[in-house]
């Protein structure tokens, strides 16, 4: 189930610059295919290699410094930013522009101040499993890009967002995945059909239907209550007969409506 929620995800990997006369550019990986990001609020997530084919090719994607819209560096529907993937990843290519943002941008890749990209994206399509240790793992299998950026803490990551996410795509109460998350116990969230119970303690002490034992009392079976009758309508023909013009009698049949009790 897709959402309506931006999700953002960082990668520490080298920006790089380049100045061609007075043309500057700036390039990068934004998301690399199979990579386990760090624990994103009680689960870890990586990027399926099929996760950008049809975005990369519909979306007007914008490359902005820090994912701020006002500090704007490039655009795919003007050409000013290139994306694509390859066998690592996600890349982009942005020409920077000549304003105060981009020369700035500029200048701090140049000098080794930003190290890493981020993309931003609503989820499509993703896929729940668990890793070797049992630990819970979203694989995004497709997402719509909204932007691409050089940013200057790409570690981060805020685990509220992606846990709302979560809980739209999979119709979970936010509250209680939150909680949940505090609580250290995730993996009992995520894998609840219904999400994460108020209590717990409780849902353990509860007995198995149809076990008994020492201390457990086998369910009693209720009878079930015996239908109402409802009134419905029924059609029958009745024969009657008729004396002819001779004096013989011809069967006829006469259709009759009426309600009667199943």
């Amino acid at each position: 189930m897709s959402n309506t929620i931006v999700e953002r995800r960082s990668l520490e990997e080298p920006v790089e610059f380049r100045a061609k006369g007075k043309k500057l550019s700036a390039s990068g990986y934004a998301s690399v295919f199979g990579k386990r990001s760090q624990n994103l609020g009680g689960f870890v997530e990586q990027v399926d290699k099929s996760a950008f084919a049809k975005t990369v090719k519909e979306a007007d994607v914008r490359a902005l410094l820090n994912h701020d819209p006002s500090l704007l560096l490039g655009r795919t529907a003007s050409g000013t930013l290139r994306i694509g993937t390859d066998e690592r990843g996600l890349w982009y290519e942005v020409d920077l522009p000549d304003t105060s943002v981009g020369r700035d941008t500029a200048a701090l890749i140049e000098r080794g101040d930003i190290t890493g990209s981020s993309f931003g994206f609503r989820m499509i399509e993703d896929e729940w499993g668990e890793t070797d240790d049992g630990f819970p793992l979203r694989t995004l299998k497709q997402v719509a890009l909204r932007d691409v950026s050089p940013v200057t803490y790409p570690a981060y990551t805020d685990s509220e967002v992606a846990l709302r996410a979560v809980s739209e795509s999979r119709s979970l109460d936010l509250h209680d995945l939150i909680a949940a998350f505090k609580e250290g116990d995730m993996q009992r969230a995520l894998t609840t059909e219904n999400g994460p119970s108020k209590n717990p303690k409780e849902d353990s002490e509860l007995p198995s239907k149809g076990v008994s034992g020492p201390g457990i009392e086998a369910p009693k079976s209720e009878p079930e209550p015996e239908p109402e009758a409802e009134d419905a309508e029924a059609e029958v023909d009745i024969e009657v007969s008729e004396t002819d013009d001779e004096g013989r009698e011809e069967p006829t049949f006469i259709r009759h409506r009426f309600l009667h009790l199943i």
